[in-house]
């Protein structure tokens, strides 16, 4: 009876320590526990979105100073102050400063010339077609000029350039720009080509409007592009038996250059003549 007792206390005791034991609130965890745990374990993600961006930018940055340097390093193969001799004159627009520019970089250094801008040019015929990329509003498109000799004058302008020593750079002239800027602009209106004018003036004469000058000659440009095209096709000269436009730019005797640009809304038959002389004294 006594052991009976005993087990039905003991089984009153258990039964009320497992209850409370039930009821007793579970311990959880801190609410910005999960939120940390968040955070922490998306803190890697960020840092490595956040390097990625940076490296992005800094490839822009390289890239666009990769750009930069490549134009610069083709310059810089110059003395560009000493040969932009037209850069600070008033009666100059952009474009005929940079013919200007274009020419003497010829002039002072004729094979790294043909190097950069003459020697390119091989690879972009099909035949005795010239195709050249361009980039319009569009975009891209291939604009084909049908040359007279293919890329033998190509060929033959390198070969001379690569046989020719520097010569001193081109100054520009005020009055020789007179000269050439009223023969573009006659004749854009008049659509006259060649070298004679319409009141059949000689571009001696033309000149000497102007002022006295010695040993003259005259380069014009029909569908003018850009100042260093235009000065690379005077050098290659197609279709020029006596090469006369390239004889001009890289005569020693010439120190004088005068640019006269006209733009022909019409047909866009844009015209560019130069003007050079040796000496000359103003009237």
């Amino acid at each position: 009876m006594k052991k009976r007792f005993l087990f039905v206390v003991f089984t009153i005791f258990i039964s009320a320590f497992l209850f409370c034991q039930s009821s007793a609130p579970k311990k959880t965890k801190p609410a910005n526990s999960v939120s940390t745990s968040r955070k922490n374990s998306n803190a890697p993600g960020k840092k490595r979105n956040q390097q990625k961006a940076q490296t992005n930018a800094k490839s822009k940055q390289n890239s666009s100073k990769t750009a930069n340097s490549k134009s610069k390093s083709k310059n810089s193969l110059w003395n560009i102050k000493s040969l932009d001799t037209a850069r600070n004159v008033d009666y100059l627009d952009d474009f005929e400063k940079n013919v200007i520019l274009e020419m003497n970089k010829a002039r002072t250094n004729p094979k790294q010339y043909a190097d950069l801008y003459i020697v390119p040019r091989l690879e972009n015929f099909d035949g005795y077609n010239y195709v050249e990329k361009r980039m319009s509003a569009a975009g891209p498109y291939n604009r084909t000029t049908r040359t007279t000799e293919g890329p033998a004058a190509v060929k033959e302008c390198i070969n001379y350039m690569y046989n020719q020593s520097p010569r001193a750079p081109l100054l520009p002239s005020k009055a020789l720009t007179c000269a050439a800027r009223d023969h573009a602009e006659t004749q854009v209106v008049t659509d006259q080509l060649g070298h004679k004018g319409v009141d059949g003036s000689t571009p001696f004469e033309r000149i000497q409007n102007y002022g006295i000058f010695m040993a003259t000659a005259e380069n014009i440009f029909y569908c003018v592009d850009t100042a260093r095209n235009t000065v690379v096709k005077f050098l290659i000269d197609d279709g020029v038996d006596s090469r006369g436009h390239r004889k001009n730019i890289m005569n020693r005797k010439y120190n004088l250059a005068g640019v006269g640009y006209a733009e022909c809304k019409e047909n866009r038959r844009d015209e560019c003549v130069i003007d050079f002389a040796q000496s000359y004294t103003e009237k």
